[in-house]
């Protein structure tokens, strides 16, 4: 592949997360993904034959640079389970919030291909089992209480995704429709989430 054409093909692959981030898969256009790119659709038919394609190219990319990098870096960073609690909640929400549609756009794989999200997360190197010991770990140190790694990593996830995924119902019954507050409502559970997650999972006095 030649220059030009990797250059071609991350224009294409930049307007077409922009489009499926900001519309989903079903309401994202081929017509659309071109002209943001800069090139004919004829063109973009070349790279990606089908919006199906080019939507699992885009899937995996986003995953992997918007998330799952910054995930891996801090779970081999952290030492313990509270460290983790409290850099995991504020990264994740940091990223969720500048880029809000993402949870749709896991969540839309997760209703219509489970496995290609399955495989993204497995084949990025995610170090899952590192996750569960590092969580054992703790508990066995004294630094937390005993708990399911399981239970603890969805807590986190829960907390930290549906006030994004709600943002349109809590906005105007809990904010009276103003973004601002809600966008520091949301900055403000970096640390909301955190202390509360931390807090349940304090040794029992």
């Amino acid at each position: 592949m030649t220059d030009k054409d990797l250059k071609t093909e991350e224009k294409i692959l930049e307007a077409a997360a922009n489009e499926f981030l900001q519309k989903g898969k079903s309401g994202a256009r081929m017509q659309e993904i071109a002209n943001n790119a800069g090139i004919n659709k004829a063109l973009l038919h070349y790279y990606y034959r089908s919006k199906d394609k080019l939507f699992e190219s885009v899937f995996t990319v986003v995953i992997k640079k918007l998330l799952l990098s910054k995930v891996n870096k801090i779970i081999e960073e952290e030492k313990d389970a509270i460290g983790l609690v409290r850099r995991f909640v504020a990264t994740y929400i940091d990223i969720i919030n500048k880029n809000p549609m993402i949870p749709f756009f896991v969540l839309e794989e997760i209703t219509k291909n489970p496995g290609r999200l399955t495989n993204s997360m497995l084949n990025s190197g995610l170090p899952i089992n590192k996750v569960f010991n590092l969580i054992n770990d703790s508990a066995k140190q004294g630094v937390i209480r005993e708990i399911e790694p399981q239970q603890l990593i969805i807590n986190i996830l829960s907390m930290s995704i549906f006030p994004v995924i709600g943002r349109n119902m809590f906005q105007p019954i809990l904010f009276n429709d103003n973004k601002k507050a809600f966008d520091q409502f949301l900055e403000s559970r970096k640390t909301e989430v955190a202390d509360f997650i931390i807090r349940s999972i304090q040794p029992d006095k």
